[in-house]
Parts: structure tokens; C-alpha cells; sequence
């Protein structure tokens, strides 16, 4: 589970958006 936002550290940032 922690590895899907651990290799999209972009990704992570867009939904904290």
C-alpha cells in the first residue's frame, strides 16, 4: 500500500492538493 505512493512522489502531491 505504501509502495503506490512511495515510487509517485508527484502523484502524492496532487491529491494532497
Amino acid at each position: 500500500m505504501i509502495e503506490n505512493r512511495i515510487p509517485v512522489d508527484r502523484t502524492a502531491h496532487q491529491t494532497s492538493s
